[in-house]
């Protein structure tokens, strides 16, 4: 019979009794911020640096092509005035705002390289180290 060799819990993370929250986008922002307000424990993971990367990068000119009152986010509208199909520098400011105004746990620049379920908690493997939670989003 071979010995079986003990894993190296040294690299165990603590448990958040709570959630990770995958990605900083809009629907992440609006789950993270229903978590919370249920009472839940909320940590975001996102890869970029900052809010709305994907925004900043497009073309100058881009509109959401949806309209405003449909892809406001939860409890905040865009300011008056603004467009039915707001500009690309307004949406980034809308995803902004509400991350601010809900003070928003965001770690940025962590790349999730891996999700598993564990029994009773979920471990993510990301660029910061392993992270777990008893719920992943």
């Amino acid at each position: 019979m071979k010995a079986e060799i003990a894993p190296d819990w040294s690299d165990t993370p603590t448990i958040l009794d709570g959630a990770i929250v995958i990605g900083a986008g809009a629907a992440g922002l609006a789950a993270a911020q229903a978590l919370i307000r249920a009472g839940v424990t909320v940590q975001i993971l996102e890869r970029e640096a900052r809010l709305a990367e994907p925004w900043h990068r497009r073309h100058d000119n881009l509109h959401l092509n949806t309209h405003r009152d449909l892809s406001s986010l939860p409890g905040l509208s865009y300011p008056a005035g603004t467009p039915a199909f707001p500009h690309r520098s307004t949406v980034i400011g809308h995803l902004n705002d509400f991350a601010e105004t809900h003070r928003l746990p965001i770690a940025f620049g962590v790349a999730v390289e891996g999700v598993e379920f564990h029994g009773d908690h979920w471990l993510v493997r990301s660029s910061a180290g392993p992270r777990a939670a008893r719920a992943g989003v």
